[in-house]
């Protein structure tokens, strides 16, 4: 029955995700930090690579987490990344790049892309407050919970309609945006519409994005999903 499920869906998140992390994102009163990002036109980020530093000042910055497999879909991003102009720093906390992956961004010359290896989850918070926008482009996703923590950082999100919790989450064109799986094309525009707002137009963004996340709960995360079940089973 759905309430068994709800039941097995409670505890599977509430053991995978570390205590810190859920009590971040699932308190009583919504997400921990829910507060309006500063993000002014001076910023620095220093990501660990290898040896070196990458040291971002005063750019934008897309930031986007998750393990780097093909589910994810940041093949798309890099292509997405190779038709946009704008000077955009790309993110991706999960783990070092495939040799597919590598040779897109040679192949497209691409200086812009960083891969960083997973960190802590109090400094992924620090760069998700560097951040300006969320992107997440993937294949297939259950939830999504990078989802509610960006927003709760702040952060408007683009992800596409393979991901439940951006269906859920994203308001299109009002916090974010949700494009179509596999499509590179409405993601380049998607960015390039957001970089293209008035820095007014950005903040309405970021504050919607913070009243959406308020919304949700662990309880009513999970009462969304179970009604995509139960809608799925009753087509069938």
């Amino acid at each position: 029955t759905l309430d068994r499920v709800k039941e097995s869906l409670f505890n599977i998140i509430q053991n995978e995700i570390p205590e810190s992390v859920f009590l971040d994102l699932f308190s009583g009163s919504g997400a921990v930090g829910l507060e309006a990002a500063s993000r002014g036109a001076k910023k620095t980020i220093l990501c660990d690579k290898s040896k070196d530093a990458i040291k971002i000042i005063n750019k934008n910055i897309i930031i986007s987490i998750g393990r780097i497999i093909y589910s994810k879909g940041y093949d798309i991003l890099i292509e997405a990344a190779s038709q946009i102009d704008q000077d955009i720093q790309y993110i991706i906390i999960g783990g070092q790049p495939t040799e597919n992956l590598k040779q897109m961004i040679n192949m497209h010359k691409l200086d812009n892309i960083h891969f960083i290896d997973f960190i802590e989850h109090d400094k992924i918070s620090n760069y998700l407050k560097a951040s300006d926008l969320f992107v997440l482009p993937t294949r297939s996703d259950v939830w999504g919970l990078v989802v509610n923590e960006a927003m709760a950082s702040g952060l408007p999100v683009i992800t596409t309609n393979m991901c439940v919790g951006g269906v859920e989450l994203v308001d299109d064109s009002d916090n974010g945006y949700i494009v179509d799986v596999d499509n590179t094309r409405q993601l380049s525009d998607a960015i390039t519409k957001y970089f293209s707002l008035t820095d007014s137009e950005k903040e309405e963004f970021q504050k919607k994005a913070l009243n959406k996340i308020k919304e949700y709960t662990l309880e009513n995360m999970i009462e969304v999903y179970c009604k995509h079940i139960s809608d799925i089973l009753n087509r069938n």
